[in-house]
């Protein structure tokens, strides 16, 4: 299910080596796109709160540039550890009413991101993204 598109006007030149398209989503806009409000779930561990914060009145300040209407206020689930088993009873538990679930996750095990994904894709289908908490804030 795709919840938005991207609108292009003319060609794009695109360095396939650097493969930087952040200028092309920041300059060209959505056609339609899903209004989320705050009706979205962020999973992260106990000790990764304050990142989710973050992102949340990240994303609610730059995504209605893009065309994204997302809140700062979305379910916000703490977990104890960062087993993949404890974000699928995260999901299971409390994304009924989300339109998008985002998992934080603290580093990039390859098992947990696939659980994470069947999950969603799979056995509770719903919208998820995966994200690193150190992406979230990188090195200057």
């Amino acid at each position: 299910k795709q919840w938005y598109q991207r609108r292009v006007r003319g060609k794009m030149n695109i360095d396939e080596r650097k493969a930087a398209f952040d200028n092309i989503t920041r300059k060209n806009f959505v056609i339609s796109s899903a209004t989320m409000g705050n009706d979205y779930s962020v999973i992260v561990t106990s000790r990764d709160q304050a990142n989710a914060r973050e992102f949340m009145e990240t994303a609610s300040k730059v995504g209605p540039a893009c065309g994204i209407n997302i809140g700062p206020s979305g379910n916000v689930v703490a977990i104890n550890s960062d087993r993949a088993e404890d974000y699928i009873n995260a999901i299971r538990n409390n994304a009924a009413n989300s339109k998008i679930v985002v998992c934080l996750v603290p580093n990039d095990k390859k098992d947990r991101y696939d659980a994470i994904k069947k999950h969603c894709c799979i056995d509770q289908p719903i919208p998820s993204q995966v994200l690193q908490c150190k992406n979230l804030n990188p090195k200057k």
